[in-house]
């Protein structure tokens, strides 16, 4: 019978060396070390040099949690999108990120993938990390998640939409006046045949990026359902919107081609692609989408019987 093995030396934790140790390496008091991490501008410059010294000298990792308990305040702000895949979203977070980081504030980021029950997890999940502040994008929000927020009384920002009950403050514009303004636009273009789309992919549990076409075809770049069929969520599309077509736009003969073509996109060729359908007007001017069709399948080494391709 072999001997036990020695027990292992416990790793001492980050947070072994304390803020008194580094008020003594420094020469201050504990609360001039606090001041150096909290409020550096109301110490003299020697006096933070001394402690910023110490603190690299002893590898002190401020223990955050601990100064959260203590001042209430987690210097920390907590910012829900939808995605963080789009660009608008994108931006959107970078300015955030920048005008908080100049106050000494820490962003936390939540994604929901357009399910308010996603947004309702991360809310609860934020709160009992005590955020100084939330950001959420849009004004609808599951069962509860006002009423949390207003019970942990913390500040919060609706954005992309508005309402005449905000939680608290709200940045953002009229949905419906867009819409109205993107209808109005393609009217005046002589477009009169108007769908949309992007609420079915939505519904099936799905992530619309860009929908974009003219007469004859449709793009769509969509984020599928894991659990769902690429044949399934193409005839769900077709289905739903042919119905809304022919009752909201008394078109009882329109219908869907029987095909379909899907692909692949890459994340690093989701741009792209976003970019290429929103051009669809303009490319179309230049090139069939039949031509594009045989061009694309060239070009990757694809071959087809044309006879099954143009209905």
């Amino acid at each position: 019978m072999s001997p036990a093995p020695p027990p292992r030396k416990r790793r001492a934790p980050p947070d072994s060396v304390r803020m008194e140790d580094v008020a003594r390496a420094a020469g201050v008091s504990a609360i001039t070390v606090s001041r150096a991490l909290n409020a550096p501008d109301k110490l003299s410059p020697a006096t933070l040099r001394a402690v910023r010294a110490a603190i690299e000298r002893l590898r002190y990792v401020p223990n955050l949690t601990a100064g959260s308990l203590a001042s209430n305040r987690s210097r920390t702000v907590a910012v829900i999108v939808p995605t963080v895949n789009s660009s608008i979203f994108s931006d959107t977070i970078d300015g955030l990120a920048q005008a908080l980081a100049s106050h000494r504030y820490q962003l936390l980021l939540g994604q929901t993938n357009y399910r308010l029950e996603e947004e309702s997890a991360l809310v609860q999940a934020f709160l009992g990390r005590r955020v100084d502040g939330l950001v959420l994008t849009g004004v609808h929000h599951a069962r509860g998640v006002r009423s949390s927020i207003v019970r942990a009384g913390i500040p919060v920002v609706e954005t992309w939409d508005l309402s005449d009950r905000p939680i608290h403050l709200l940045v953002g514009f009229s949905n419906h006046a867009a819409g109205f303004a993107a209808g109005h636009y393609l009217l005046g273009k002589g477009h009169t045949r108007l769908a949309y789309i992007g609420g079915i992919v939505r519904n099936i549990g799905g992530r619309r990026i860009a929908i974009g076409g003219v007469a004859d075809h449709v793009h769509l770049l969509v984020d599928m359902p894991a659990t769902m069929a690429l044949s399934d969520l193409v005839r769900t599309i077709k289905s739903n919107s042919s119905k809304w077509i022919h009752e909201n736009r008394n078109r009882p003969k329109f219908a869907w081609q029987m095909g379909y073509a899907a692909f692949s996109v890459s994340r690093s060729g989701v741009d792209d692609v976003v970019r290429y359908i929103r051009n669809q007007e303009t490319h179309h001017r230049r090139v069939s989408y039949q031509d594009e069709v045989r061009a694309f399948l060239k070009k990757h080494g694809m071959s087809c019987d044309e006879r099954y391709m143009w209905e």
